[in-house]
């Protein structure tokens, strides 16, 4: 039997850190290649966005993400702040503050948490959910 302890070997990981500003400057210079290394292309994976509609897995979330980095460039811009990864064994997982807009002057700001497993030696991203932040008097009513 595993006992659950605290901490349980997790530590930060610069490494994933740097992976997840990696998914944003992809995003921002249309860099599909890097979506072919990092991100799981297969049934497991789940890409979650802010709104009903936006529930995406397998293949056709795979492809769905490659294509909006191939498509990206030039209207696109991307980045993130206050990033933080840590893992534990072959997982691996993050958050970021992240901020996109689209060929505007008008910019999003929101949330994104990331789930990674290493594979053969490279970090896959498995899962991530984004997440544009508005009060519970607007969610609620």
């Amino acid at each position: 039997t595993t006992v659950w302890q605290e901490g349980g070997g997790m530590q930060e990981s610069s490494e994933l850190r740097d992976l997840i500003f990696g998914f944003f400057k992809a995003l921002a210079e249309g860099d599909a290649e890097f979506f072919e290394r990092h991100v799981l292309r297969g049934d497991e994976l789940r890409l979650i966005g802010s709104t009903s509609g936006e529930w995406f897995g397998g293949i056709e979330g795979f492809d769905l993400m490659r294509e909006q980095a191939a498509n990206g460039r030039g209207e696109l811009r991307a980045s993130a702040d206050q990033v933080e990864a840590y893992s534990s064994g072959e997982v691996g997982w993050g958050a970021a503050v992240i901020r996109y807009s689209f060929g505007t002057d008008q910019t999003a700001a929101g949330r994104e948490t990331f789930v990674f497993h290493l594979f053969d030696q490279t970090w896959k991203l498995v899962q991530s959910h984004t997440s544009f932040p508005v009060s519970d008097d607007e969610v609620f009513g």
